[in-house]
């Protein structure tokens, strides 16, 4: 068994910024670029049907742009918060 998991997310021909930072979140995980954010996630068994997504256009300037706080998440990429 690897002890690791590899899972390409997907991708946008337009795309060439780099990432910046990670955030969970509950049961997810968010993946930051400096343009867009991806949502790690899996249904029932991370092994079996894990999968990263776009989930927005935004991204994070750098990994100290995005922190939680009481439960709410806070990002600031290059055009503010």
């Amino acid at each position: 068994m690897p002890l690791t998991l590899q899972i390409k997310p997907q991708r946008r021909s337009q795309e060439m910024d780099r990432w910046t930072g990670a955030l969970p979140y509950k049961d997810r995980l968010y993946l930051f670029k400096e343009r867009s954010t991806y949502e790690l996630g899996f249904t029932r068994e991370a092994k079996i049907d894990a999968g990263v997504f776009l989930d927005h256009s935004r991204g994070a300037a750098n990994h100290e742009c995005c922190k939680m706080v009481e439960d709410v998440g806070y990002i600031m990429d290059e055009q503010g918060p």
